[in-house]
């Protein structure tokens, strides 16, 4: 922790590798649903967060694509649009185009896409932050593989209303 008088103060927090999180729960994905080769966007501005949802998805028979901003799904959207199944986007990202953003976009071009977002900021808290629909597909951060899994199986079999 480092304080300065009128400045602030810095705190730095050191957390495990994610490469030893993962490992320790690459078993759980066993009795997790199987993908047949849905395709699945994965944006997150975080490689630490976006790497491994994406090869946790390839792992368990999905096609995951990555992005690391809103941005670059937008510019990509002429390519990807026929393609894609469903859409899993940080909420909040940087560069002007959140995930909030990118979901209210997407919603427009078609409205049967799936969407789900994640956050580490809770639900209720987003809902007081933005106009959110009900009915949002929301996983909170820190996820684990098997809840990651079942939201991605239950949102994907969901019939459009």
């Amino acid at each position: 922790m480092c304080s300065k008088l009128d400045k602030g103060t810095e705190f730095r927090v050191l957390l495990p590798l994610i490469e030893q999180a993962y490992k320790a729960t690459a078993n759980t994905i066993k009795g997790a649903p199987e993908g047949n080769g849905e395709v699945v966007v994965v944006v997150d501005d975080e490689e630490l967060i976006r790497e491994p949802c994406v090869s946790i998805l390839e792992m368990q028979g999905y096609t995951a694509i990555k992005a690391p901003s809103g941005v670059e799904v937008i510019e990509r959207w002429p390519g990807l649009r026929t393609k894609v199944n469903l859409v899993l986007t940080e909420f909040i990202m940087p560069q002007g185009v959140s995930g909030h953003d990118l979901g209210t976009w997407l919603y427009e071009k078609d409205p049967d896409l799936k969407v789900i977002y994640c956050s580490g900021f809770s639900q209720p808290n987003l809902r007081r932050r933005f106009k959110l629909r009900e009915g949002i597909n929301f996983l909170s951060k820190p996820f684990t593989t098997d809840s990651l899994l079942n939201m991605v199986h239950r949102v994907l079999i969901e019939k459009p209303d």
